[in-house]
């Protein structure tokens, strides 16, 4: 069970990792962390991803549990694909 997590979180990472999208994992968490100007609102509540302050968050978490899914990982990278489209990240 934890190979399957752990194998999930290293294909979010490498998606991120494709549109230079900021984030953070610790190699043995199942744990990413991703910079707030990659997440568009609406995805954070869709997706229910927790700041890492309420009032003005600079990371939002997504944490690859067993009903996490590739396939619902690849929805949320999708959506973010289309944040990081309208960024002029320097």
């Amino acid at each position: 069970k934890i190979y399957i997590l752990q194998k999930r979180t290293e294909w979010l990472c490498k998606q991120l990792e494709k549109f230079n999208i900021l984030y953070y994992r610790n190699p043995m968490s199942n744990i990413i962390t991703i910079r707030a100007q990659f997440v568009h609102s609406k995805i954070v509540v869709k997706y229910g991803l927790v700041p890492d302050n309420h009032l003005n968050p600079k990371w939002y978490k997504v944490v690859v549990m067993d009903h996490v899914t590739i396939d619902k990982l690849a929805l949320l990278v999708d959506e973010i694909k289309e944040t990081v489209k309208h960024l002029k990240v320097v």
